[in-house]
């Protein structure tokens, strides 16, 4: 990928085909030289596994990935290895051994169907299976036969049942855990923990036998390896969801390194054109430097005899007597005929009336020194104070700030002319105009209205 170009006029460019980098370019957009001088300072990635592909992929796990700070997984850990391996499991629990049915309920192995017989008898005192009545001393030595040791270890292994069963119910939901993201990515251990939970329930139904028939041995199965071995997948999994929220909390970090990154790919793929760079750069210098010293020699004569012929020209453009003149015509044009302007001294003017040459401006109305100060500023626009300085009226801005107050309206019409033929059309910069006053705002309208 191509990331810098070159433009119709030379200048470095850049274009970005992946929009999940765009953010790298924050600072340079509409701004190719700053863009082309930070690569230029930038040093190539050398790391040949970092690419604009992997950038892109590392940014969408944090645009377009969960964002949200994962629970890790508690270790499984149930308090059954007791359980399973007590030695009650492997004891044949029968009646007391001097009872005189104790031979034949030996040697008929059926201790357990007997003590399920004595509690259907009745109380006709009949037996349940043959239906024969049965005296007193053979209840009397069958009930005796199933002593208190014999009971008390019933009642163990229904403890133990109880426990067990207590244990499992510990276990977290299997349908809960395939919801949790990081759980439901790794399928071995949503299996192993059925398959868990499946032989912990057979268990179970296996110390269901023992209490039924507690007279036949049993082994569970010891669960502890697989347990150690559904935790050893939790572990990998919240190894997972560590590194998932170390990325969430380390955005902005991981943003900036991708950055970086990405200015190294730049400078990488656009190393040949950039050593290009660097040759021409030494090569135009040395021209340019020359250049620069013929100028440094040259212009400032020009310049100076350019400046010459400008100040002799201003001194013909703007010399007092001509500005006298015009505020004179202008003053005439609006009717005023009780005072005029007169040079005085070298390069000033006063105001005089007639049969007195005096100074006669504390004389004025409001209205005539607004009127003079007018005159005085368009005469100002077009030229400068001083004969030896210029500026091109393409160059100036002009602002006249309520020019008509303090005047009758009988001179609204006059100097909304004279700001349109001298001001309006003149090439200034920029002309701005206020007032209060809506018939002079009318007036210039009227006059600035193109056809």
């Amino acid at each position: 990928m191509k990331i810098i170009s070159k433009n119709k006029s030379g200048m470095p460019g850049y274009a970005i085909k992946i929009p999940s980098l765009d953010f790298c370019l924050t600072g340079y957009k509409n701004n190719k030289k700053k863009f082309f001088n930070e690569i230029l300072k930038t040093k190539p990635e050398t790391n040949a596994d970092i690419s604009f592909q992997t950038l892109e992929s590392e940014i969408s796990f944090l645009e377009e990935g969960d964002t949200e700070i994962k629970a890790e997984i508690p270790e499984i850990s149930l308090n059954i290895g007791i359980i399973e391996n007590d030695p009650i499991f492997q004891d044949i629990i029968v009646g007391k051994k001097d009872n005189p049915f104790s031979g034949l309920i030996g040697e008929l192995d059926n201790s357990d169907w007997v003590k399920k017989g004595l509690s259907f008898i009745d109380s006709q005192k009949k037996c349940p299976f043959c239906q024969r009545e049965l005296g007193e001393k053979i209840l009397i030595n069958l009930n005796d036969y199933f002593d208190k040791t014999y009971s008390q270890r019933i009642e163990y292994l229904d403890y133990l049942r109880t426990q067990y069963e207590k244990e499992i119910k510990n276990l977290p939901d299997p349908e809960a855990l395939k919801r949790e993201q990081f759980a439901a990515d790794c399928p071995a251990f949503i299996t192993e923990f059925i398959n868990l939970k499946m032989l912990l329930f057979q268990n179970l139904e296996t110390i269901d036998k023992k209490i039924s028939e507690p007279n036949r041995k049993i082994k569970l199965t010891d669960t502890k390896s697989r347990f150690n071995k559904l935790n050893h997948y939790i572990d990998a999994i919240n190894h997972n969801i560590r590194e998932h929220n170390d990325r969430i909390n380390r955005t902005d970090e991981i943003n900036e390194k991708i950055r970086v990154s990405f200015l190294r790919c730049v400078r990488r793929e656009n190393e040949a054109g950039i050593k290009q760079y660097f040759v021409n750069k030494s090569k135009y210098t040395g021209k340019l430097e020359k250049l620069r010293s013929e100028k440094d020699n040259h212009i400032p004569g020009e310049i100076q005899k350019e400046n010459e012929i400008i100040s002799e020209n201003l001194d013909k453009i703007t010399n007092l007597e001509s500005s006298v003149n015009s505020i004179n015509d202008y003053l005439r044009y609006l009717a005023i005929s009780g005072f005029q302007i007169k040079k005085f001294q070298t390069n000033f003017y006063r105001i005089v009336r007639e049969n007195n040459s005096g100074d006669q401006f504390k004389s004025l109305s409001e209205g005539e020194k607004t009127i003079i100060s007018f005159l005085y500023f368009l005469e100002l626009c077009q030229g400068s104070v001083l004969s030896n300085s210029s500026v091109d009226k393409d160059k100036r801005i002009i602002i006249i700030d309520d020019p008509v107050s303090s005047l009758s309206y009988t001179y609204v019409f006059n100097i909304a002319d004279l700001i349109k033929s001298r001001i309006i059309d003149t090439n200034y910069a920029s002309v701005c105009i206020l007032t209060h006053n809506l018939y002079f705002f009318h007036e210039l309208c009227m006059r600035t209205k193109k056809p």
